[in-house]
């Protein structure tokens, strides 16, 4: 066992870049956990011991009391002998209690899990007693980790006791099958298959659930209702009413949260988007959107409600995608609609988005019947159809989408998809429609009076009719974006015809929109701009682009070229070398001297002629109209075109200095977390650097990095955002593994997270480090911080 951890620890140093982010381990610290979990439970001990080191490892954390509930009485000497012999479990004396090595992260047991099968067999109980214990601590993401092992059955039988919330971390294939084994027929047991069923995208229809409850009485259990909620969270989809309401009734953290949900839901699909927003912030949801189907659900609705408001400012990227990331998953792909819609909106608003992907969902979505999602994707559809010029198709999907809206009973998007239909007849050439919903007092109505006045006007030549100086209407600013971008000659008409206020309005929500969207670049280089309205969808940006940042790539209008098309004549060497001078030039004996040092310059120039050659061929091949290269014969130089090539390196450059410098956390936090996005690994190291700049550059990025990391950490530290703190610090220290101020974050993070015994391990590894490497002794600063002296709070 003791010879296995200087193995892990050296796996740790190499791929601490992904360990304590949300990126997955990296290959060989998984490998060194499987071989220190094979060494823990080796034959030749004994049965009693074998039962006690299961138990802590399924258990991952908690106190002596939790192990005897779960084995029964516990020696105390084999205890002893566990803190004494096996490093993968720390225990804290004082405290009466344990934890192991990456338990905040399931590392240990996500890894090891193939290996536990025959020791879980040998002892069903003990994972039995330890999934009772991890329900009862409301640890239901790891029961549903650690029933997945053999268990005989009782560990199963076990679940049904917090059967919702089992459903709702993910365990609704556990579920199902421990109803199986139970075979039970109570009102509980048949909403809680119902429940599992909705997220196994297998929903019960209306005449079973009118089998199983009778929808006038409240449900006297709290656990059937949190069932019934967790199908009603799939028949929001469905555009089915809703089966929950609160009435009075004692409700549990996931019944609330459902609840929030289904409200949020009801008020967006009537256009109450502020309202919407409202109950969204008096319901956040504080937890791991990774952990929890109503917490991924709620967080989806934020992103939802935000967009249509076209206020992206307080999204959280990396809640976002871990809720998508679970709602994708198995264990809730019956609600993988939400997903969708949010993708669905995202697309349309950013102009980023396939008629193919408009396709799929609503092949999905009418397979499933998702009505919700069907309409939406064919909004999308009229949308992308509009800026195609495909207006005759666009006009058939807006009746299409109309309809189905309409009989679900969604009259506020049956309104908005009807005005795309309007557009699109009006593009072709008919007027707009008479008939308007005059009962209709809302945002979305105010903008449907505007687009046909504006229509009436540019047919008549008289001014559109309404005030200049009204309100904006800011719960239908999303449609205008969508109106005002890239529909032919309507959308300039649009914007000229359109109230001051309200383009001023329409600034900030581009603005907005262009500057967060998840994963989108609003420049070819450098960080977003707060012009970057201007651009919009349509801007240009560089067809050409090279990724050196974790690898080499380039691509072409979003196509890469094959590395086997590079490999020969020194293009990729030289490509990297160009990509990393100053403005993309070098003089032609730099390039010679660069890549064949041996050569003389006459045959060097024709090898520089001969790579250039090589990469226009390349890139003809997809583009034949682009040239990425200027050379510059009065001035001897090679020069890329910077108005068609960008490289990632630049803008990571841009973004880590702004982290360094920004004024404010917020800011830090954003750019810290794009420059995390952009490095994916050290710089691309070219088959030739015979002078060594490749080799700087790469010193002066992976510092830079650090530079980044320890700033994001800091900000994120004062604005306590803990886990962005420790994920960052450890990058930091992981990029430079003697730079203190880095470690001084980490430590001061951990210790706020109450993981004071991995603080003081890091600090003893460094301690180790610097001494070995400088022979000196850590600064009083961080021996004070060690000695809690006021630092964990300091910020």
């Amino acid at each position: 066992m003791t010879h296995g951890i200087p193995t892990l620890v050296r796996a740790f140093r190499q791929d601490a870049a992904s360990f304590g982010s949300d990126s997955e381990l990296g290959y060989a610290y998984e490998e060194a956990l499987r071989c220190v979990v094979s060494g823990l439970f080796r034959r030749s001990l004994s049965d009693e011991e074998l039962r006690l080191r299961l138990c802590l490892l399924l258990l991952g954390r908690g106190s002596r009391c939790d192990v005897e509930l779960a084995l029964g009485r516990v020696s105390a000497d084999l205890l002893c002998e566990l803190r004494d012999d096996v490093p993968l479990f720390s225990f804290n004396v004082q405290e009466d209690s344990f934890s192991s090595i990456g338990y905040a992260d399931d590392h240990l047991l996500s890894c090891g899990a193939p290996l536990l099968e025959d020791t879980c067999i040998m002892f069903p109980d003990v994972v039995a007693g330890c999934v009772r214990v991890l329900l009862d601590r409301g640890e239901y993401g790891r029961a549903v980790r650690v029933c997945a092992l053999p268990n005989g059955g009782d560990a199963l039988r076990e679940l049904l006791r917090s059967g919702p919330c089992v459903v709702d971390a993910g365990g609704a294939r556990l579920v199902e099958r421990a109803l199986g084994v139970q075979r039970a027929e109570a009102p509980y047991e048949s909403l809680l298959s119902g429940a599992a069923r909705t997220l196994l995208g297998e929903a019960p229809s209306s005449d079973e659930l009118a089998s199983m409850i009778s929808y006038r009485g409240p449900l006297a259990d709290e656990l059937e209702r949190d069932a019934l909620a967790l199908i009603d969270a799939g028949g929001v989809l469905r555009g089915e009413p809703a089966l929950i309401s609160y009435a009075g009734e004692r409700w549990s953290e996931l019944g609330r949260r459902l609840l929030a949900h289904r409200e949020v839901a009801d008020l967006l699909l009537r256009g109450k988007l502020r309202a919407a927003t409202r109950v969204l912030v008096a319901n956040p949801e504080d937890g791991d959107c990774s952990a929890s189907v109503s917490m991924a659900i709620l967080r989806i609705d934020g992103e939802i409600a935000r967009l249509l408001l076209c206020d992206r400012e307080a999204s959280d990227e990396v809640a976002y995608e871990a809720a998508k990331r679970l709602l994708c998953s198995s264990g809730a792909k019956g609600l993988v609609g939400y997903v969708e819609c949010a993708e669905m909106l995202e697309g349309v608003l950013s102009g980023d988005i396939k008629q193919a992907r408009v396709a799929a969902s609503v092949s999905r979505a009418e397979r499933v019947g998702d009505v919700v999602v069907q309409v939406l994707a064919l909004t999308a559809g009229c949308v992308l159809d509009l800026r195609a010029g495909a207006l005759a198709r666009a006009n058939v999907r807006s009746l299409l989408a109309s309809a189905i809206a309409s009989r679900a009973g969604l009259d506020y998007i049956a309104r908005a998809v009807r005005l795309l239909g309007t557009v699109a007849r009006f593009c072709l050439g008919e007027g707009p429609d008479p008939e308007r919903n005059e009962e209709a007092n809302d945002d979305l109505a105010v903008v449907e009076r505007f687009v046909c006045g504006a229509m009436l006007s540019s047919m008549d030549g008289v001014a559109p009719e309404g005030d200049a100086c009204e309100e904006p209407p800011h719960e239908a600013l999303w449609m205008l974006v969508v109106l005002c971008e890239g529909i032919g000659e309507f959308s300039p008409l649009l914007s000229k015809a359109m109230p001051v206020t309200w383009w001023r309005a329409l600034k900030v929500a581009r603005a907005n929109l262009t500057r967060c969207a998840p994963g989108k670049e609003t420049h070819d280089r450098g960080v977003p701009s707060d012009d970057s309205w201007r651009d919009g969808p349509s801007a240009h940006r560089a067809p050409i682009r090279i990724s050196l940042l974790g690898g080499f790539a380039i691509s072409v209008n979003g196509v890469r070229i094959l590395d086997g098309q590079l490999e020969q004549r020194g293009v990729k060497s030289m490509l990297t070398y160009l990509a990393l001078c100053r403005a993309m030039t070098a003089k032609r004996h730099q390039v010679v001297d660069q890549l064949w040092p041996g050569c003389d310059y006459a045959a060097g120039f024709n090898r520089a002629y001969q790579a250039t050659s090589a990469l226009r061929a390349a890139i003809a091949e997809i583009d034949d109209s682009l040239d990425p290269f200027v050379v510059g014969r009065a001035s001897k130089t090679i020069s890329m075109d910077t108005s068609l090539v960008c490289c990632d390196v630049d803008e990571f450059r841009e973004c880590a200095r702004e982290a360094s410098d920004a004024q404010s956390d917020e800011k830090a936090i954003r750019m810290a977390r794009r420059v995390e996005q952009l490095y994916a690994g050290d710089l691309y190291e070219p088959a030739m650097d015979a002078t060594g700049y490749v080799a700087l550059v790469r010193d002066e990025l992976r510092e830079l990095y650090a530079d980044a990391m320890t700033s994001g950490a800091e900000s994120s530290l004062r604005l306590g955002r803990l886990k962005t703190a420790t994920r960052m610090s450890f990058s930091a220290v992981a990029a430079d593994d003697l730079r203190e101020d880095a470690l001084i974050v980490l430590v001061r993070s951990l210790k706020a997270s109450g993981r004071a015994v991995e603080a003081e391990r890091q600090y003893r590894r460094y301690e180790r480090r610097l001494r070995q490497a400088l022979g000196v002794a850590p600064s009083k600063r961080l021996r004070d911080l060690m000695e809690d002296r006021g630092e964990v709070n300091r910020g």
